[in-house]
């Protein structure tokens, strides 16, 4: 017996018992499940699936009784004996096409079957895809914390190598150049400019030398001219041999007496200053022994007593002067 897939059922039909043959597969059991008084329950997508296929059976029923109709009263009106014509064999079968089998309906379960598990599956693996992806995200972080941290450790190895390079370079630089304070300042009388030559010969005879014989690179006032200075701007002299620049600096204790002529070596602004620190500290023990004396070798001063070291002081962190054994 042909079951109406279109006829709504009762509720005490809805059991396991009274399912047709082609709704009792393993496939549409494992979606249904029984009450405890023996009624079917069907699952909500199952349910709502299957009453829209019975829907669109229904439509796509009565659309064609309705064409077959209207075909009829064309066809009747054509003859004219108002007779209905037969049904033809092909329009049959056209709509057993067209009606949902319970073999095509389990096929679409089936279907929607898979696709949720793939998709509760894929949701299932998505928990451990995150953490991998987060492991290989931390071990790349901790890898350019790493290289980032080698990085400026190496770039702050090799600033410090380059800025001995350029201390270096610079002391090897100023190391043939003299400074000379207190020589008088001349013009040139036509260009206006500083003569030079003249503060040099100058220099020359009150150092009992001729300095205009020694090889200079350069030879120039510090600073600008003012006519409102107290003192005469100082000499740089950039000796091309380190020979001359030794002749130039023995020389200068023949300046002993002068008016204030005084040679000291081309030495940067810090040690300079700190020179200046410790000169002062000499000069305070200097007003309780007038008998010492004091020289500077390796950022240090050295205060002699009767051609004996006695003492030596440099500067501390702090900038202040401090005794060094």
């Amino acid at each position: 017996m042909a079951t109406d897939l279109r006829a709504t059922p009762k509720r005490s039909d809805l059991s396991l018992a009274n399912l047709p043959k082609e709704y009792r597969s393993f496939e549409i059991v494992h979606w249904l499940s029984i009450d405890p008084y023996g009624n079917l329950i069907l699952p909500l997508h199952i349910t709502i699936y299957t009453l829209m296929m019975f829907a669109s059976a229904i439509l796509v029923q009565n659309s064609q009784n309705i064409g077959g109709k209207t075909k009829c009263i064309r066809s009747c009106h054509k003859r004219g004996d108002g007779k209905r014509p037969r049904a033809s064999t092909s329009s049959s079968s056209t709509h057993s096409d067209l009606s949902p089998t319970p073999q095509s309906v389990l096929k679409k379960g089936r279907t929607l079957r898979d696709e949720i598990e793939q998709e509760f599956g894929e949701m299932e693996q998505l928990p451990s895809k995150l953490d991998m992806l987060c492991k290989k995200f931390d071990e790349r972080f901790d890898q350019l914390a790493k290289d980032i941290g080698g990085l400026g450790r190496n770039h702050e190895s090799q600033l410090r190598g380059v800025k001995i390079a350029i201390k270096a370079l610079a002391g090897e630089r100023r190391s043939r150049n003299l400074i000379v304070l207190g020589v008088p300042e001349f013009k040139n009388q036509q260009t206006g400019r500083d003569d030079i030559p003249s503060s040099l010969k100058y220099l020359g005879e009150e150092m009992k030398l001729n300095a205009m014989d020694m090889d200079y690179d350069d030879c120039f006032r510090m600073g600008r001219f003012s006519t409102h200075a107290a003192k005469p701007r100082p000499i740089l002299i950039k000796f091309v041999r380190t020979r001359d620049k030794q002749q130039f600096w023995q020389q200068r204790f023949a300046l002993k007496g002068t008016k204030g002529i005084t040679i000291r070596p081309d030495q940067p602004q810090e040690i300079r200053a700190a020179e200046s620190i410790l000169y002062k500290k000499y000069l305070e023990e200097k007003s309780y022994d007038h008998s010492l004396r004091s020289f500077f070798s390796r950022g240090a001063i050295h205060i002699t007593k009767d051609k004996a070291v006695i003492r030596k002081y440099g500067i501390n962190d702090q900038g202040q002067p401090t005794q060094i054994a």
